[in-house]
């Protein structure tokens, strides 16, 4: 397994962490497997060039909206979190790829 499929998976995990912490936060209620299907399905569509990262965030908050009970403003809130969780993370286990990693992982 090369190192960018290691990145992939480490982003899958680490994004549905922060996603699980993010919804609890908003008192929103959604089971873990529901939220890595949706990391899953986001992380592969930010793969996409050029597009990926905005069209990754919009995917991401209309299927927060479709399998879970969130609103989208509430959606939109628990993406923004979700991030912003992962960047902290990431920044906190020194985490230091190469800039195209790092933007898939914050991205």
């Amino acid at each position: 397994m090369g190192l960018e499929a290691v990145i992939l998976i480490a982003d899958v995990l680490l994004t549905t962490i922060c996603t699980l912490a993010a919804v609890r936060l908003r008192r929103i209620k959604a089971n873990i497997a529901q939220l890595l299907l949706i990391i899953i399905v986001v992380t592969t569509l930010s793969l996409v060039p050029g597009i990926g990262f905005l069209l990754s965030m919009i995917v991401f908050a209309y299927l927060l909206v479709s399998y879970t009970e969130a609103t989208m403003p509430e959606a939109v809130w628990i993406v923004v979190i979700a991030k912003m969780l992962t960047l902290a993370v990431a920044i906190v286990l020194g985490l230091e790829w190469d800039s195209e990693a790092w933007i898939r992982l914050v991205g």
